[in-house]
């Protein structure tokens, strides 16, 4: 059975969830990054109570394979940054344009 990787760029508030597929490892923590350091203003340090959820939006990146999983593997540590919601649409704006732009995205 073939078993493909690929990073997936996560960006999860207001309702929807947004991935961006990458099939280079370093491309997909280099875009996280980007995004980050574009919108360190707008970070949220404390996660705040559940009924305030529809305030927040996440940026995270999952490893995805497909064809199912090797035996024996083990997890990857899947680094998490949450923001006020108000930057969405930016962020997505910005996840799809490294996206578009990058070597190594795919599936979108």
């Amino acid at each position: 059975m073939r078993r493909d990787i690929a990073y997936s760029l996560e960006i999860v508030g207001s309702g929807i969830r947004e991935d961006y597929y990458f099939e280079d490892k370093k491309e997909a923590f280099d875009s996280y990054s980007a995004i980050v350091n574009a919108f360190e203003g707008k970070l949220i340090t404390e996660v705040p109570p559940s009924e305030n959820a529809d305030k927040v939006i996440g940026l995270s990146i999952m490893k995805t394979y497909f064809g199912g999983v090797p035996k024996g593997e083990m997890a990857d540590f899947s680094p998490q940054s949450l923001f006020k919601s108000t930057v969405y649409e930016d962020v997505n704006k910005m996840a799809r344009e490294l996206h578009r732009t990058s070597e190594s995205g795919i599936y979108k």
